[in-house]
């Protein structure tokens, strides 16, 4: 497997690889130095909750997903709830059940 990349590397502009390279490392780093601390925060604020929301397909009444999230009932049960249309999905004993029946998965 390295020989073939080794043979893909071949085919690039040896010039072109290295000022690549150079303009992705110093990218990141220049972007950021730009950013005031409020625009890093949002931004990273962003990226988290893209990062760690449920995988919940979209609401059947609706149609939308941007407006799904997963509530606690009188710390008993956890329901998916959307906030578009307020349609509400069968309960769970966790988020993750919840979030299984509202995908259809239980």
């Amino acid at each position: 497997m390295e020989n073939s990349d080794k043979d893909e590397m071949s085919d690039k502009n040896p010039n072109a690889v290295s000022l690549g390279r150079l303009g992705g490392l110093k990218g990141g780093s220049a972007r950021a130095a730009k950013l005031s601390r409020e625009e890093r925060k949002r931004i990273a604020q962003i990226a988290a909750k893209a990062r760690w929301k449920p995988n919940m397909i979209f609401c059947p009444f609706c149609h939308t997903n941007s407006s799904l999230v997963v509530e606690m009932f009188e710390a008993d049960y956890f329901v998916v709830v959307c906030e578009n249309c307020n349609a509400v999905g069968p309960d769970g004993k966790d988020n993750n059940e919840a979030i299984k029946k509202w995908n259809g998965q239980s």
